[in-house]
């Protein structure tokens, strides 16, 4: 038995030997094989959610506490930046309107019911003539006093001038006198469109028989009679103190 122990050692050194072999020859094979990469995970953003707008509300901080100042000492304000004074607004100084003239007896102010200039009355009257002479297809009749007149078969129109001025119409109709006439009419729708008078207002009755009429014109404030005696005639006169 003691003559195999070499034998034996010299077995397992050559075991040794082998096994130390194959594990060189794998490591060997190992380094030289290409490893594989595996790529890190891709992790998806996770969806926010989007806040209100009522939420997102700008926050004021509230103003820092102002120092305590001792009993006894002068409080100084910190200098900070200049406060704008207020600016108060200039208005325009109203234009008050130039005071009107009075108007002395008599005078007639034309125009101003309409809010327009005033018309002199001599330029009124003007107008008036040549609108008749249109209508009636006649020249006018000068009357003593500046005054003037129409002479149809129908009708017959005189004017008298400033200051104490009057128009009147008469109805010539014998048979009938409490029928208009064309002619008469056709005056009276003259002088009305041409003096622009109201007619809304409801004539009153007088104690003469007559129907009076108060009312306005270019020429002012006038009274408007009919006089059924007379053939239905037409007076017009300003409602003014005459000028004697």
């Amino acid at each position: 038995m003691t003559h195999h122990w070499p034998i034996l050692a010299s077995g397992a050194l050559i075991c040794a030997a082998t096994a130390f072999g194959l594990w060189q020859r794998d490591a060997a094979i190992n380094a030289a094989a290409p490893q594989e990469v595996v790529p890190p995970a891709i992790v998806a953003p996770q969806p926010q959610s989007a806040a209100p707008a009522a939420i997102l509300e700008r926050k004021t901080e509230a103003p820092a506490p102002a120092p305590s100042v001792p009993a006894g000492s002068i409080a100084v304000k910190a200098a900070g930046p200049a406060e704008a004074m207020p600016v108060s607004k200039v208005l325009p100084t109203p234009v008050a309107a130039p005071a009107s003239a009075p108007v002395p007896p008599g005078n007639i102010v034309a125009g101003l019911r309409d809010g327009m200039p005033p018309i002199p009355p001599q330029q009124i009257f003007l107008e008036l003539r040549n609108a008749l002479q249109t209508q009636l297809g006649a020249p006018a009749t000068e009357l003593p006093g500046g005054g003037f007149a129409f002479s149809s078969k129908g009708a017959r129109l005189e004017v008298q001038p400033l200051p104490n001025w009057s128009i009147i119409i008469y109805n010539l109709n014998g048979k009938t006198p409490e029928i208009e006439t064309g002619d008469f009419k056709t005056c009276l729708t003259v002088v009305t469109a041409s003096l622009n008078i109201n007619m809304m207002p409801k004539p009153i009755d007088t104690p003469t028989g007559k129907t009076s009429l108060k009312t306005i014109c270019r020429l002012g404030s006038i009274s408007l009679d009919r006089d059924p005696a007379n053939g239905n005639s037409c007076l017009i006169s300003p409602m003014q103190r005459r000028i004697k």
